[in-house]
């Protein structure tokens, strides 16, 4: 067996649950909090657990999930079962999806397969979340007597700083020295970034202040028509973000090759600096390529990109797994988007996405296709914008929407802004959409340096309100 992101995900989730199995419910935000899981994704994940009977959950002011049952009576493997499938390394050697070879009984490999199935299926079925629950506590303990070693955000962090204290020591060597290449490379580069300071009272739910994000990147051109940008994340895991090569040779065409946001959507390829709203679209986190798995929009891959008269173009080929992983069945995915420009103030497009994924560890590959419709339009003081997506996993069609408009009160300084958003992640299911109603201010102190405040109404088209909430969010940029 492979461990995937989403069995994973679901483990750590159910431990941080049997964490607090006495304490009653705990809503999905404090899970993805406590375990740094997208929360999008983890609700998906939440509502596998919940309609294989490992969870309930509870609505109102104190509600959220539980564990179906003590978490002594639950163990890893049933877990992995339900998010990954079988746990046997081929199907030969599986008690719960055995298949015939015709090979079984020369074959001189099986017996050691078995042997592999049989070591971790025991392992996993003896290990109760419960096990989990008491060995961490000493971990925990142990962790917090003693300095830290660097980790990877750590890392990426002195890189780019070495990067940037290299660049200035370039700067001072090759000072004086006309026309040097060196010096004209290094005065091409850039070191910038931004931190994200997060507050939230939600009702039903947990009042929250947290380090959202805080971002670095350096980029520029370091010869003629070759550009580079790193950028990382050092409250995420993993921590790089961007690791990508442009080759600009001419605007009408273009390459660039490396780890990238997946050309998808309007929102979904602006910078979450930049977003009007505190969050984004719940339709673009759910369903826009390298978001709908918790990749924060970004995949490994080749993209063309260029623009020819009023229309902007990008098309290419991504592995389909996400940040910093390697293509896992073989295939790549087209991704591409077309906007058009007919006036300076107005841009039209769409997206479309072509891919195939395995819902399970080793299991069958199934469409995951994406298409996206897009508009903009921004006159004076106000601007508009909405999009629409379709997806489709598997035998499942999802689709969603969202329309925003936002007005400068003083411009460039105060902006009100309202969005409303509608997103269904299972259209087969009457009573199954939700929709969320956002309004907020943005206070633009300084370039991207800003304050913006929101409340969010969380609604069911069941009938009733889900949540609501009160956020705030401080952004520092350079």
């Amino acid at each position: 067996m492979r461990l995937s992101t989403k069995g994973e995900y679901a483990s750590r989730a159910m431990l941080e649950l049997s964490r607090r199995y006495e304490a009653g419910p705990v809503h999905s935000r404090e899970i993805a909090e406590a375990q740094e899981i997208p929360p999008r994704f983890l609700e998906q994940i939440l509502l596998l657990l919940k309609r294989a009977g490992y969870l309930k959950s509870r609505k109102g002011q104190k509600g959220g999930y539980v564990l179906a049952k003590p978490p002594g009576e639950i163990n890893v493997a049933e877990v992995i079962r339900v998010m990954d499938g079988p746990l046997a390394p081929i199907d030969c050697v599986s008690v719960m999806a055995h298949e015939v070879c015709p090979m079984e009984k020369t074959c001189g490999l099986r017996w050691l397969w078995k042997d592999v199935r049989d070591s971790v299926a025991g392992i996993l079925e003896r290990t109760t979340f419960a096990d989990l629950v008491a060995r961490g506590r000493p971990a925990a303990e142990a962790r917090g007597a003693g300095r830290k070693p660097a980790g990877p955000a750590r890392k990426a962090a002195l890189v780019l700083l070495a990067a940037a204290s290299l660049a200035g020591f370039g700067l001072s060597e090759e000072k004086g020295k006309k026309d040097s290449p060196l010096l004209t490379a290094l005065n091409g580069l850039k070191l910038a970034g931004y931190a994200q300071v997060f507050g939230g009272v939600w009702d039903p739910g947990v009042d929250t202040f947290s380090l959202r994000r805080a971002r670095m990147s350096l980029g520029g051109e370091i010869v003629k028509n070759l550009r580079f940008k790193i950028a990382v994340d050092l409250v995420k895991s993993p921590a790089l973000i961007d690791a990508l090569v442009e080759f600009a040779p001419a605007r009408a065409a273009s390459v660039r090759f490396g780890q990238f946001l997946v050309p998808f959507s309007l929102d979904s390829v602006t910078s979450v600096a930049d977003i009007d709203l505190v969050n984004r679209p719940a339709v673009v986190d759910a369903l826009a390529p390298g978001r709908d798995i918790g990749a924060a929009g970004r995949d490994v891959g080749a993209v063309l990109f260029g623009a020819v008269s009023i229309a902007e173009y990008a098309v290419g080929f991504v592995n389909g797994s996400g940040i910093n992983k390697p293509d896992e069945d073989g295939r790549k995915d087209l991704c591409g988007r077309l906007v058009l420009r007919p006036f300076s103030s107005l841009a039209v497009g769409g997206s479309l996405y072509r891919g195939k994924r395995a819902v399970v560890e080793d299991g069958p590959l199934v469409a995951r296709d994406r298409e996206g419709l897009e508009a903009a339009l921004a006159v004076g003081r106000l601007s508009f914008k909405g999009e629409y997506i379709h997806a489709r996993d598997g035998l499942t069609s999802k689709a969603g929407w969202y329309a925003q408009a936002g007005v400068f009160a003083v411009p460039g300084k105060v902006q009100a802004v309202a969005r409303y958003d509608s997103l269904d992640l299972d259209r087969g299911t009457p009573d199954d959409a939700r929709t969320i109603l956002a309004a907020g201010l943005n206070w633009i102190i300084a370039g991207k340096t800003k304050l913006q405040v929101n409340y969010e109404l969380h609604r069911l088209e069941a009938g009733g309100r889900d949540k609501s909430g009160l956020l705030a969010q401080f952004q520092a940029a350079f």
